[in-house]
């Protein structure tokens, strides 16, 4: 049952492109647990978590783009990190409805 919670919990994680809280939702519970955080307490720092890996890419690619502008670099080496892999942004908008089709 716990197995079969980990892997929705995963899977939902990847659907809302969420990879940090995927990797680091039952570490965090334990440690929750561990320190008798409440269930706010814990969310606060799983969100925590993820954020702050954002943040970081973030400003990654801001001082790399920066770096572009500037010519120091040619290309940034941190374009491939996002939200997307390009095949799953394909699938991703070629299944996306449209705002009127959700009213429907």
């Amino acid at each position: 049952m716990v197995q079969l919670q980990e892997a929705t919990i995963k899977a939902q994680c990847k659907q809302l492109r969420m990879p940090v809280m995927a990797a680091q939702f039952s570490s965090v519970a334990e440690q929750a647990v561990r320190e008798k955080k409440s269930h706010s307490g814990y969310l606060e720092a799983l969100l925590g978590a993820e954020l702050e890996v954002r943040l970081a890419v973030t400003t990654l690619r801001a001082v790399l783009n920066a770096a572009i502008d500037d010519r120091l670099i040619e290309h940034n080496p941190a374009q491939g990190l996002g939200r997307f892999v390009k095949s799953e942004k394909a699938t991703r908008e070629a299944t996306s409805l449209k705002s009127g089709e959700v009213e429907q």
